[in-house]
């Protein structure tokens, strides 16, 4: 089998582990819309959530991504000794950190709240307060997931990433399913177990790796010099990124009750391709474009480069497609049940059909970020992000009166796709690869995706007489998206595109050696 070819077939298997995991989560959004709807205490606990998330996360994904290739690069000149030596001097400079952050927020979690809901004040600040302070251990909890996780993917090990969602829905789904009055409150609490779970599902995997944490800190360390060298770009950048949410949010809490939660529901369906298929083609070959950028393999970083784009667009564009078609069938017939009523499917299914055509941007932001991360380049996905602040805040300003939610929703999507464009413009002039070729895959691609996308329209309203209680609708549903992909897979192979072609060749190829 071909590297190309064994690339997309490990992308495909991480993919089938990720879209087991956001299969359960989405029966936990949907058991969550059920308990809570889109109101004051759904608003509250996403709102808190964001909180928590923003304290660790841009702090986490520096560290993820930033210590793939120097994790690599120990092992290279020190072995595994060395590198895990250094998994524990990083490890416990994350718990410091991240301890103090959760204390300080702890301290300030009321001005906190102000800021991350303006429009919010009363019972439901004091609640939000609250929310925050029973949460924040989840924060130390991601950071430890973060380096764990770094440490694997260095070994080219995915598994427990593409598995970790597992135990963490399914704790969510349990609680849900059997709690006869679920509350926020408790949910905050079984979130926090949840988190924990993420970590310790990579425990069977680190300690195959003979890995034993010895708390202890060397500042006079080299690498971890490095590190702190190239992280924090990347922690502007995520932080940044996180404002983005943080003046949604803060705008959505000003449009009234449920906007907030309309905002998440839509963002959770909408970023359910980047999360399961995009997430997949990047875990699988960030390591491998370090990997060729460290032997200054010019050639093989570009062909990775140009496969990655190739294999992102082959998944997002469709997708973005069929989301903006189908957007108010698929909030209502996933999400529309107990508290959960039409006027949020109303709100959801608005907020979804804006947040769409952003999920292109979004995740070729990705590979195009992967890439510079792979030559230890920090500073541009810094200042694109920047430039994605400063667009979604002009954007949300402009849009906000005149289309609401929906509005913020997007400038999301605009900003996105124009700061995408930017960095592409950038890279090509740092990176030798097929560009003619991989433009030509991507204007198929298109063309595939929008012949879909009217057959797809078609199909649905031929089924409408049919749509009757929503089992059948949902199984309607389902059938709609199964053949509009079958439709939209034969468009690509009658049009071309190798990528398609291949993915079929390597998965037949793995399978008749197995069978062999």
């Amino acid at each position: 089998m071909s590297k190309d070819n064994n690339t997309k077939y490990w992308a495909m298997l991480v993919s089938v582990f990720l879209m087991i995991s956001k299969m359960l989560g989405f029966i936990r959004e949907i058991l969550m819309a059920r308990a809570f709807g889109a109101g004051i205490e759904s608003d509250a606990y996403f709102t808190a959530m964001s909180g928590i998330i923003i304290v660790i996360g841009a702090l986490g994904a520096g560290l993820q991504t930033t210590l793939v290739p120097i994790f690599s690069d120990i092992k290279a000149h020190s072995g595994r000794k060395g590198k895990n030596k250094y998994f524990s001097n990083i490890m416990s400079v994350t718990l410091l950190v991240s301890f103090f952050i959760t204390v300080a927020i702890f301290f300030l979690a009321s001005p906190y709240a102000y800021i991350l809901a303006l429009g919010i004040k009363g019972d439901q600040h004091d609640l939000i307060v609250f929310l925050i302070r029973q949460g924040l251990p989840i924060a130390i909890f991601l950071g430890i997931t973060y380096v764990s996780n770094a440490y694997l993917q260095s070994d080219e090990v995915y598994g427990p990433h593409a598995l970790m969602g597992i135990p963490y829905n399914m704790i969510f789904i349990l609680y849900l399913a059997i709690a006869s009055k679920p509350s926020v409150i408790t949910l905050m609490h079984v979130t926090l177990i949840a988190s924990a779970a993420q970590f310790l599902i990579q425990l069977p995997a680190l300690k195959h790796r003979k890995l034993s944490f010895k708390f202890g800190l060397d500042v006079y360390d080299p690498y971890l010099k490095r590190t702190w060298a190239l992280v924090v770009p990347i922690i502007i950048s995520s932080s940044i990124a996180q404002l983005n949410v943080l003046i949604d949010k803060t705008l959505a809490s000003t449009l009234g009750e449920g906007t907030i939660s309309a905002l998440n529901y839509a963002n959770k369906v909408n970023t359910l391709v980047v999360s399961v298929f995009v997430v997949a083609i990047t875990t699988v070959v960030f390591p491998k474009l370090t990997n060729a950028v460290q032997r200054h393999d010019i050639e093989e970083t570009g062909r990775l480069f140009s496969s990655s784009i190739n294999m992102v667009e082959l998944v997002a564009i469709p997708a973005s497609i069929g989301l903006i078609v189908l957007s108010e069938p698929i909030i209502g017939i996933l999400f529309e049940r107990g508290a959960f009523d039409k006027t949020a499917t109303s709100l959801t299914s608005g907020a979804l059909l804006f947040y769409a055509p952003g999920l292109i941007g979004q995740s070729l932001r990705m590979c195009f970020e992967n890439l510079f991360y792979s030559y230890q380049e920090t500073k541009t996905p810094m200042y694109t992000g920047i430039l994605t602040v400063v667009l979604n805040v002009i954007f949300n300003l402009i849009l906000i009166k005149p289309l609401g939610h929906k509005g913020l929703a997007l400038a999301t999507s605009i900003s996105m796709l124009m700061t995408s464009l930017v960095m592409y413009i950038i890279i090509r002039k740092k990176v030798k690869f097929n560009e003619v070729g991989t433009l030509v895959t991507g204007a198929k691609i298109i063309l595939s995706g929008l012949a879909m996308g009217i057959f797809t329209k078609q199909m649905w309203k031929f089924m409408a007489p049919f749509q009757t209680g929503k089992i059948k609708s949902l199984l309607l549903l389902i059938f709609t998206i199964l053949v509009s992909m079958l439709v939209y897979l034969v468009i690509t192979m009658a049009l071309g595109v190798k990528d398609t072609r291949s993915l079929f060749s390597s998965v037949k190829a793995k399978l008749g050696r197995k069978n062999a």
